[in-house]
């Protein structure tokens, strides 16, 4: 919402002919745009190494158990990741 927010100011302040404040605006809705992308990335990073300390963990305990592990994490990132980033 925030993004979309700037993205709007910016839109407004350029019809408006205030070319300097508006891209003021679009650098904002950038900046923001960028912080998300990061945060993202930085969830799904987590997300995988939980998934590989899972396997490793699997390993140890059974082989076959590390096959069910690795889809039911993969299962739970389809369900939690779209949610987290909502």
């Amino acid at each position: 919402k925030l993004i979309e927010k700037y993205n709007n100011l910016a839109r407004e302040a350029l019809s408006t002919g205030d070319k300097i404040l508006s891209e003021n605006y679009f650098q904002h809705a950038d900046h923001f745009t960028r912080i998300l992308n990061e945060k993202e990335i930085q969830r799904k990073m987590i997300f995988k190494n939980k998934v590989l300390l899972i396997n490793m963990n699997a390993k140890l305990i059974s082989p076959a158990l590390t096959f069910s592990l690795r889809e039911l994490a993969y299962k739970a990132e389809d369900l939690i990741l779209p949610a987290i980033s909502k």
